[in-house]
């Protein structure tokens, strides 16, 4: 079985109301955020927002709280509505 390496890489993009800074999530070198998340104007859910967000997406990421779709599954790239 071949293992993936997941990295996180600090991103800058354009926003509202100034530059949004993201962690993007580095998958066998290839940024996730270039090829899926940047056409729909997303942001990964980590490295931004206040404290008690970022905490609550560690949580959801590694199992520790409910996942936020109905299904089971967990959003790595979301809107940001800043």
């Amino acid at each position: 079985m071949i293992k993936s390496k997941i990295e996180f890489k600090r991103r800058l993009r354009d926003g509202y109301p100034g530059p949004i800074t993201f962690a993007d999530f580095i998958v066998d070198g290839q940024s996730l955020y270039d090829i899926y998340a940047e056409e729909f104007d997303f942001v990964s859910c980590l490295g931004w927002g206040i404290e008690e967000f970022q905490n609550e997406q560690i949580l959801r990421l590694i199992l520790m709280s409910k996942p936020d779709f109905p299904n089971g599954k967990n959003s790595i790239y979301m809107s940001c509505m800043c």
